[in-house]
């Protein structure tokens, strides 16, 4: 994943401050969105990057005497009926979507991928990730990129533009029937 080479992720951690209040949390694209980040961690004795999006919730479970003391701070599940899972506070983790090795290989760590993180790791590679009941799980699909055919064929500037933005072959047609006639007329000559 382009985004997430172990180059890339060390070239932040050395030139850019972590997030205010930690040593070792690195944004991954923009500083703003805080919670696309990476942590740098030691793991079976190697450096190891961490990477996070948004936040899960661990569940504490508290007694009804510590709720009666703390009322404004444990909040009491009323439909519960389970007395040890009443009384709960709930503290914010961050959710772990992987690990980056420094062979440079990316390591799937969560439980479950969402359509949140399907397309955040979209973002940050270059194909597509979605979940698919036929094949079990979550696939990648790479996307097919449209450069070579544009270099070979006169296009405006304008379309270029557009195909830059890893465009497939079908939001072309919708936006230019002459790119795609062009394109036919080459795959027709065998180009």
């Amino acid at each position: 994943m382009k985004a997430l080479e172990w180059d890339r992720l060390t070239n932040i951690s050395k030139t850019q401050r972590p997030f205010r209040g930690t040593t070792n949390r690195f944004p991954i694209d923009k500083r703003t969105h805080n919670t696309k980040c990476f942590y740098i961690e030691e793991r079976n004795g190697e450096q190891v990057y961490v990477i996070t999006y948004g936040f899960r919730h661990n569940e504490h479970y508290h007694t009804k005497e510590e709720y009666e003391a703390n009322k404004g701070k444990i909040h009491c599940r009323e439909w519960e009926t389970d007395e040890c899972q009443k009384y709960v506070t709930y503290s914010p983790v961050p959710r772990e979507l992987g690990i980056v090795r420094s062979d440079n290989t990316f390591e799937f760590t969560a439980p479950y991928y969402g359509q949140g993180d399907n397309q955040i790791m979209s973002m940050w590679s270059r194909g597509y990730f979605s979940r698919s009941s036929r094949h079990g799980g979550m696939v990648y699909g790479e996307r097919k990129m449209l450069k070579s055919f544009l270099a070979d064929t006169m296009i405006s500037t304008r379309s270029m533009r557009l195909c830059s933005k890893r465009w497939n072959i079908k939001t072309l047609w919708i936006l230019s029937p002459m790119l795609l006639n062009k394109l036919m007329q080459n795959l027709t000559r065998g180009v």
